[in-house]
């Protein structure tokens, strides 16, 4: 039976980091099609969905962007040219992604923050978390500052401001108030580069498995018992909120996507991966080639049928559930000439490297 395992020899890729990112992933093109039930909504479609708005809204995200971060500690790069064209050319796909294809694209935040993965990468850990206890000190602060451009920011069809002009809504997107501001979703890849070199330890996982879980369970308490972003004060700061982000959204879900990772790795140390992961781990190697694929593809077609995005669940269901399949039978063939992707390929190129 084929094995996926975490002690990779080196040059080889961590194929459990590879599962954790496909299972991301997969789970990204569920909440772009699957939509928000209706407050009035029942029956089993419905719970369905309202199942997936319980069980993954920022896990998705979280996880991916906590994955950038252990990738980076992983592969080991610092501050360098290379890093800076990699990051101006993705971030230059990202914004035209970003204004005429996904309002919520999170090309461009990644973008940015490979700059500061690679300018920390030579400080240590001890200057990651005090950047991380400074952006963590932020967000209320900035909050309670500019909190209220969260909701004046955002026009009636649901798309940011910064979509449609560019000046100092544009600044308030990326650091304060956009769908992946770096205050503070730049803490979730510094999470990821803290926690990989624990990767090929079974107790420190399963100690931040045990911390995952409480972080999560603190979370829920604090928004069910305090939680009420429309009341406005103090109590906006307890409610689990996108946008703008809150702290006990960044402790839910920051949690929870740090605990499939930990078990994802800790499954890796203690016993290999099944053989039923090695498709997604695939998926995972070639995630930006899906990300753009699902969304001008399948998103783009959905658009010409549903200009205002309001198909019905069964069509969500079964654009998430197609293209899922597709993703994991089409993928060995997008992998067939070299080690990436073609969209990772082409964005190798453009920065000047050119190995597979």
């Amino acid at each position: 039976m084929t094995v996926i395992n975490a002690k990779n020899p080196p040059g080889r890729r961590d194929e459990a980091l590879d599962a954790a990112r496909g299972l991301a992933v997969i789970g990204m093109v569920w909440v772009h099609f699957v939509p928000w039930p209706a407050d009035d909504a029942h029956g089993v479609l419905s719970g369905l969905q309202w199942a997936s708005v319980a069980w993954l809204d920022g896990l998705p995200a979280a996880m991916f962007l906590i994955l950038v971060g252990a990738a980076w500690f992983v592969s080991g790069k610092k501050l360098s040219a290379y890093v800076v064209r990699r990051s101006a050319a993705l971030a230059v796909l990202g914004f035209v992604f970003w204004h005429w294809v996904w309002p919520n694209d999170i090309l461009v935040p990644i973008a940015m923050m490979m700059l500061v993965l690679a300018a920390v990468h030579g400080l240590g850990r001890r200057a990651v978390v005090m950047v991380a206890v400074l952006l963590l000190a932020g967000v209320p602060l900035a909050t309670a500052l500019w909190g209220d451009y969260a909701w004046t920011d955002v026009r009636e069809d649901g798309t940011h401001e910064a979509n449609h002009q560019v000046g100092w809504v544009t600044l308030r997107y990326f650091l304060i108030n956009g769908a992946y501001p770096l205050l503070p979703w730049l803490l979730f890849p510094l999470l990821g580069w803290w926690l990989a070199p624990l990767r090929t330890d079974s107790r420190a996982l399963a100690r931040m498995m045990g911390i995952s879980v409480v972080s999560v369970a603190v979370a829920l308490v604090v928004d069910q018992r305090w939680g009420d972003a429309y009341a406005g004060g103090i109590y906006a700061h307890f409610d689990v909120t996108w946008q703008p982000t809150s702290l006990p959204f960044v402790a839910l879900w920051g949690g929870a996507a740090t605990f499939v990772i930990a078990a994802m790795w800790w499954r890796a140390m203690t016993a290999p991966l099944p053989a039923a992961f090695a498709p997604i781990a695939a998926v995972g190697r070639v995630s930006l080639s899906h990300y753009l694929l699902h969304t001008v593809v399948v998103y783009g077609a959905m658009r010409l049928w549903w200009p205002a995005e309001d198909w019905s669940v069964s069509v969500g269901l079964a654009a998430a559930v197609g293209y899922a399949v597709f993703a994991l039978l089409a993928t060995p063939w997008l992998l067939q000439s070299g080690r990436r992707g073609p969209v990772e390929a082409m964005l190798a190129r453009c920065c000047g490297r050119r190995k597979q």
